[in-house]
């Protein structure tokens, strides 16, 4: 349902029209009900962009806070006169990572079902590849509040966890 010129907002908007009911919904899917392959009805026929989009700025934010947080407590038992500072790099190096994941990732996924698989266009869309890795992205938001805990062995096991998750959602939906 294409409107307007590609290079128009009128273009982009039918991946920006849901509702908190919907965003929250797809967050669901995505974390509690991971294991169960449902994303698609849950997107009824409408993907969006505006979960992915918020998903990966608000990872960007807390991934860039944790990891200033723990600068800051590791330099604040240090005696060596050196003061802590605000390291404004971790902001575009998460916005490259996070971004970069959820555009990149299903740009190479679509590339390869369409011209090596020969999956037809219809049964998956390139929006829905986007939408579909941006709220597996979901997973990291509690994860990356958990990572302030000062215990290496608990921050690996939150991740590896949150891991698990976010790829049993991606295997059980890219199909």
């Amino acid at each position: 349902k294409k409107t307007g010129w590609i290079f128009s907002a009128a273009y982009y908007q039918q991946w920006f029209d849901v509702d908190t009911d919907d965003v929250l919904s797809r967050t669901f899917e995505a974390t509690a009900k991971c294991y169960a392959g449902s994303f698609a009805r849950a997107c009824d026929g409408n993907p969006d962009l505006y979960g992915p989009f918020w998903i990966c700025a608000t990872l960007v934010f807390l991934h860039a806070m944790g990891g200033n947080y723990a600068q800051y407590m590791s330099s604040k038992g240090k005696s060596d006169g050196e003061e802590w500072s605000f390291d404004i790099e971790k902001i575009s190096v998460s916005s490259a990572m996070f971004f970069g994941y959820c555009s990149v990732a299903p740009v190479l996924l679509y590339l390869v079902l369409r011209c090596f698989a020969g999956v037809p266009t219809t049964s998956l869309s390139f929006v829905q590849l986007v939408s579909t890795y941006g709220y597996a992205l979901t997973v990291y938001v509690p994860v990356s509040l958990l990572c302030v805990v000062p215990s290496e062995a608990f921050r690996w096991m939150s991740f590896i966890a949150g891991m698990a998750v976010s790829a049993s959602f991606l295997f059980t939906n890219v199909r």
